[in-house]
C-alpha cells in the first residue's frame, strides 16, 4: 500500500465529482488570465468535501498563464505574513521587517507590473484569518486597485467553511465575493465511493481490497459526506490489514479503523440491552464475522439469533419481534440498515461502531450471565 497517497495532504490527479466546480472556476478566470480584470472567488463548502483539493488543483492547472502561490491563513496568520511569503515566490531572500503591510503589497503590485505577470493567490481558510485579524486585509485587497490600477493582476482563491463568514465583510468587500461564490455540496455515499474507487486504484494494489469494502466506508461516511473521513478509514484499515498480514482489507478492518476515532464501545448502553435484544446483536454481530461481509440480511441473521437462542437457552422471538428488536438497536446506533431494491426490497444489516469481534466478547459476556430462561 502506498500510504503516501491516502494521506490528506496529497493532491491526486484528478477529483472525482468536482469536475462542474473546475469548469466554473475556469469561466471566472477567464478574462483574468487573459489580462482583462482582476477576479476574486470564494469557494464555501464544509470539512471534507473538497475545497483545498479543488483550489490547489486550480492552482495546478494555471500553467503559463498566471504565477500560483498557496497561503494557508491557519498557519501562516497575518496579512503581513502572507504578503512576505507570497513576496519571496519572486524574492527569496525579500526581509520580513521593515515594510508595512501595504508597503509589501506595492513592492509586490510593481513586481508584476514590471514583469508583466499576474499572480493566482489561492487563501485557504480565510475564514480562519478574519475570525483572528479581523477583515481589514481584505477590505485593503479589494480598495488597493483604486489607488494602483495594475493591482488587478493579483487574482484571489478563497475558501471558507460557512457562508455565516460573509457576515463578518464590511459591504464592499462582501460585494465583492458575493457574485463570485462557489458553494460545494457535501458528497453522497455514491460519490464518496467513486472517490474511494479512485483512491484505492492509486493506493493500493488490486486485489487487496473489495468494492464491497469501499461500500461499507461511503455508506459509514455519507452522514458527514466528509471524503477525507472516508480516505482516512481507508487508511487506517489498510494499515492495520498490513500490521496482522491479512491478504485483503476486510469489513472488520474498517470497523476497527473506524472504532480508533470513538475508541468508547458504548459498554453502559450494551447494560441496559435487555436479553432478547442482546442475541439479536449478537446474532448481527456473528453472522458478519462468519461472513466476512460488510452486510447481511435480516432473513440470514434470524438464522444465526435461533442457534444463538438455543445455545443460552432462550427461547426464539417469532420474526416480527425479532424485528423489532433490530429496531430498537439501530435507534440505539448499534445496527444500522440499508434497503436494497432489486427484484425485491431487501434490508441489509450491519455493524459500524465497534469491531464485531470485540463486541461479540461482550456480548457473550453479557449473555451468558442472564441465566437461561424459556420466556
Amino acid at each position: 500500500m502506498d500510504k503516501t497517497k491516502l494521506l490528506p495532504d496529497y493532491l491526486p490527479p484528478k477529483l472525482p465529482h468536482r469536475e462542474k466546480e473546475m469548469k466554473r472556476l475556469e469561466q471566472l478566470f477567464s478574462e483574468f488570465f487573459e489580462g482583462k480584470m482582476g477576479q476574486k472567488v470564494l469557494l464555501v463548502g464544509s470539512v471534507g468535501v473538497g475545497k483545498t483539493a479543488l483550489s490547489q488543483s486550480f492552482g495546478r492547472e494555471v500553467g503559463k498563464r498566471a504565477v500560483y502561490v498557496y497561503i494557508n491563513c491557519r498557519i501562516t496568520r497575518s496579512p503581513f505574513l502572507i504578503l512576505v511569503e507570497t513576496m519571496r515566490k519572486f524574492h527569496p531572500t525579500f526581509p520580513s521587517r521593515g515594510y508595512s503591510t501595504e508597503e509589501v503589497l506595492n513592492a509586490l503590485v510593481e513586481h508584476l507590473d514590471k514583469h508583466d505577470q499576474k499572480l493566482l493567490l489561492v487563501l485557504d481558510e480565510l475564514d480562519y484569518l478574519v475570525e483572528t485579524e479581523g477583515s481589514d486585509f481584505l477590505y485593503l485587497l479589494t480598495r488597493y486597485p483604486e489607488k494602483n490600477p495594475e493591482a488587478w493582476r493579483i487574482g484571489i482563491l478563497a475558501t471558507c467553511k460557512s457562508r455565516s463568514f460573509l457576515d463578518k465583510l464590511d459591504a464592499s468587500t462582501l460585494g465583492t465575493f458575493i457574485h463570485n461564490l462557489i458553494e460545494l455540496n457535501r458528497y453522497t455515499a455514491d460519490q464518496l465511493f467513486d472517490i474511494l474507487v479512485y483512491r484505492a486504484g492509486e493506493a493500493i494494489a488490486p486485489g487487496k481490497v473489495g468494492r464491497e469494502t469501499l461500500r461499507f466506508i461511503a455508506d459509514m461516511a455519507s452522514a458527514t459526506g466528509d471524503a477525507r473521513f472516508a480516505l482516512e478509514i481507508l487508511y487506517r484499515a489498510g494499515c492495520l490489514a498490513e500490521q496482522r498480514g491479512s491478504p485483503q482489507i476486510f469489513p472488520e478492518h474498517v470497523r476497527e479503523a473506524k472504532a480508533s476515532f470513538y475508541p468508547e464501545l458504548k459498554k453502559h448502553v450494551l447494560l441496559e440491552l435487555r436479553p432478547q435484544e442482546v442475541l439479536t446483536l449478537l446474532a448481527v454481530a456473528r453472522r458478519l464475522r462468519s461472513t466476512k461481509s460488510a452486510y447481511v440480511t435480516a432473513k440470514e441473521t434470524y438464522e444465526t439469533y435461533q442457534v444463538a437462542c438455543e445455545e443460552y437457552g432462550w427461547e426464539p422471538l417469532a420474526y416480527t419481534r425479532f424485528w423489532d428488536n433490530l429496531e430498537r438497536l439501530r435507534a440505539l446506533g448499534f445496527v444500522t440498515t440499508k434497503l436494497v431494491r432489486g427484484k425485491g426490497a431487501t434490508t441489509l444489516l450491519s455493524i459500524e461502531e465497534a469491531p464485531v469481534e470485540v463486541l461479540i466478547q461482550e456480548l457473550e459476556r453479557l449473555a451468558e450471565s442472564f441465566g437461561k430462561t424459556v420466556s
